[in-house]
């Protein structure tokens, strides 16, 4: 089974995401 490639791109936002939201909290103190 072949996983899409969209899998991909998901995982990237993922950590695009959890960068942000971490960014945010630093910002925040």
């Amino acid at each position: 089974m072949n996983p899409p490639k969209c899998d991909d791109l998901d995982y990237i936002h993922f950590l695009i995401a959890a960068q942000k939201v971490f960014t945010c909290t630093e910002a925040a103190r």
